[in-house]
């Protein structure tokens, strides 16, 4: 049975058909872990922009960069030791209690009962303890870009199968909220780890081996097929299986919708704003939004080369980038202006910073500043007689943000920069 057509658009970075049931009965046998054995199975298709042709693996570096496909669908195939519940606050997941010393260095984690990876293996304390220390090794350089955890291991030990003992060699006030991200911290099934900690990434290629509610079964062309976990821990999910089809075009998306190939187009990355605005004034098709987010766009510059490793040229950007315009042109007013990473009306996330209201009138002035001059009056800026010229790279396997990058080009082009607009794919945009 397909479900109705629904197109749910949201500011979320994770997607998840189920969500794991702290409350499920652990013993269930996998036959038992089902809920329509009766009815017709169901079986809803989506799509993504990017395939998933370097595997499961959930730990993503420049190298293998297009894993961020498979982050986004990580929660489905994969849990962590403890996660955040909907009021913000940590609570237990594979781990079911923990203990954190008086010194704050050691965390002693208590596994949950019953838990089984996809292939029937078994949780153990061990592949807790090889899933973390995999994360440092094929992190690498990057080791430390999902938080300082990993960068402060001590000791990690297994006195026992349910138990694991994670000691540090500071205090670190973060720890078990890096340990809720799945990506890099979903724990995966030692199988993954056979050859040495660097094969996970090949042995992952045709495998989801986490304990999440669905797994990897096979990939036809540019669909991918996931079905339930049979040994799943908790809550059976509704859906039986869900197929994701790769359509990186944002108009193909919509026309996919339209002739019933897809029921739903799931993210802000997967859809334009002004694709959304079509869809959403469709009486044929339904819509949603979430209410808050806990994802923001922001403009990244390379700081160890000029202009911008000068505090000047990089105020001066802040004060020219028409933010208003973006929000009310480019999303149509789906997304608001952001001033911190993370909106005020999150937990402890009130915090008070300097703004940058679009000022051009300031922004030249501050270039002025750094010694940039137009000294031929051909619009751009130059110092010790060299151009200001800079190539904006940008991910346009990202459907949302190709009209963002021009009307940021445009206010860039407006403060006195050659701008060289280059629309690469998501491995060349990590690598960059």
């Amino acid at each position: 049975m397909k479900l109705k057509k629904l197109l749910a658009f949201g500011l979320a970075l994770v997607m998840c058909l189920a969500m794991a049931a702290c409350g499920a009965n652990p013993d269930e046998k996998p036959e038992e872990s089902t809920s329509q054995t009766d009815a017709e199975p169901v079986s809803i298709t989506v799509t993504e922009n990017w395939d998933f042709s370097v595997g499961f693996y959930p730990v993503i570096t420049p190298m293998v960069s297009s894993t961020y496909g498979a982050g986004f669908w990580s929660r489905n195939f994969y849990n962590t030791l403890v996660s955040y519940d909907d009021n913000g606050k940590i609570q237990g997941e594979l781990a079911e209690t923990w203990e954190i010393s008086d010194d704050g260095k050691t965390y002693t984690f208590h596994l949950r009962d019953g838990v089984k990876f996809s292939d029937g293996t078994p949780l153990t304390s061990e592949a807790v303890k090889m899933t973390l220390e995999a994360v440092v090794t094929n992190l690498g350089p990057q080791n430390g870009a999902f938080g300082k955890l990993t960068t402060l291991f001590d000791k990690l030990e297994t006195p026992d199968e349910k138990t694991f003992v994670m000691t540090l060699k500071t205090p670190y006030y973060a720890a078990l909220d890096n340990l809720t991200m799945a990506l890099p911290f979903g724990i995966v099934n030692p199988a993954a780890f056979e050859g040495g900690v660097e094969k996970a990434y090949e042995n992952c290629v045709s495998a989801t081996m986490g304990t999440g509610p669905y797994m990897f079964d096979r990939v036809e062309e540019d669909t991918y097929t996931f079905i339930r976990n049979p040994y799943y821990w908790g809550e059976a999910p509704e859906v039986d299986e869900f197929k994701v089809k790769v359509i990186p075009d944002n108009a193909a998306k919509i026309l996919a919708l339209r002739n019933g190939e897809i029921d739903a187009i799931l993210g802000s990355s997967r859809l334009s704003a002004e694709g959304y605005t079509e869809i959403s004034q469709d009486a044929a098709f339904g819509h949603a939004m979430d209410d808050s987010t806990n994802q923001t766009r922001y403009l990244g510059m390379n700081l160890n080369k000029a202009p911008f490793n000068d505090p000047l040229v990089r105020e001066a950007i802040s004060y020219a980038v028409n933010q208003q315009e973006l929000e009310t042109s480019v999303f149509d007013g789906l997304e608001t202006a952001a001033e911190t990473l993370f909106t005020n009306e999150k937990p402890n996330c009130g915090v008070e910073v300097k703004t940058y209201p679009t000022d051009m009138e300031k922004a030249k002035q501050l270039m002025k500043e750094a010694g940039y001059e137009d000294t031929n009056d051909d619009g751009i800026l130059e110092k010790d007689g060299t151009s200001l010229a800079i190539h904006f790279n940008y991910s346009q396997s990202l459907a949302s943000v190709d009209n963002a990058v021009l009307s940021i080009a445009a206010s860039l082009k407006e403060l006195g920069f050659d701008v060289t607009i280059d629309a690469v794919d998501m491995n060349t945009w990590y690598g960059a």
